[in-house]
């Protein structure tokens, strides 16, 4: 079974994981892509779920520097799953981020230094496999494999 989280902005974050006798085998990079990578990233990795940070527009809380990127990505992976009837999992940032804190990645040695949102993608990811649907194939944890995709 294949799952990939993101974690999408302008620097979209991207974490892949294989499930292979309940281990869940992962990678993690990110990089600025456009619409068009990300769908066709999906189409050549055919994921069975994906799992992606929300986006939650405050009206009240604008900010300068506000990108409305994010949003653009997360509609080309809910294309991609209408389409293709796949499982998804939308997270809201604090989930993750309360589960899996900078300290906690490093224990688990799911660190990857200069990575912010490759790290935010792990997090999700590991969120969705410990608390989310995936936890029913957990049975041996995760493991991190270095070697970058993007």
């Amino acid at each position: 079974m294949r799952v990939v989280a993101f974690d999408p902005g302008i620097t979209t974050g991207v974490s892949i994981g294989n499930i292979e006798d309940g281990e869940l085998i992962f990678q993690a990079d990110q990089g600025t892509l456009t619409l068009k990578f990300v769908w066709n990233f999906l189409h050549r990795l055919n994921p069975d779920c994906i799992v992606y940070e929300t986006f939650e527009f405050r009206q009240g809380k604008q900010r300068a520097g506000l990108e409305l990127f994010s949003r653009n990505v997360i509609g080309v992976i809910q294309l991609y799953v209408e389409l293709n009837e796949i499982f998804v999992a939308p997270q809201k940032a604090a989930q993750a981020k309360e589960f899996m804190n900078s300290e906690r990645l490093k224990e688990e040695k799911a660190w990857l230094k200069g990575k912010e949102h490759a790290r935010d993608a792990i997090k999700h990811l590991l969120y969705w496999w410990y608390w989310g649907a995936g936890y029913q194939y957990n049975k041996k944890g995760h493991r991190l494999d270095t070697v970058p995709f993007l």
